[in-house]
């Protein structure tokens, strides 16, 4: 502690600043053409017709295959998925999508 109390510091003497020089900008003005006007833009969209949508096709209740399975859509269904090789972590988010 007795060091630091009787410490002196020296600081070298600095080269005297340069003076800065202010300077107004002069103001340059150019004369501003006014900008055309322009008239208002109608977007005049017409719809597509729907054609081959779902809206357009009648509802599917049952299709016969030819190897006798039968499809009906008011059936419940069943999903199976085979993950081989698959990390444990999209096991895991592919079971909570399929139990939402």
């Amino acid at each position: 502690m007795a060091y630091l109390q009787t410490l002196d510091i020296q600081r070298p003497a600095e080269a005297p600043a340069e003076r800065m020089v202010l300077v107004e900008p002069s103001t340059v003005t150019t004369p501003v053409a006014p900008k055309p006007t322009a008239e208002p833009v109608t977007n005049k969209i017409t719809p597509l017709p729907r054609t081959g949508t779902a809206i357009d096709l009648p509802p599917v209740s049952s299709i016969e295959l030819t190897n006798g399975y039968r499809f009906v859509a008011s059936d419940t269904q069943y999903v199976v998925l085979a993950f081989t090789g698959v990390d444990p972590l999209y096991l895991g988010e592919a079971r909570n999508a399929l139990n939402r």
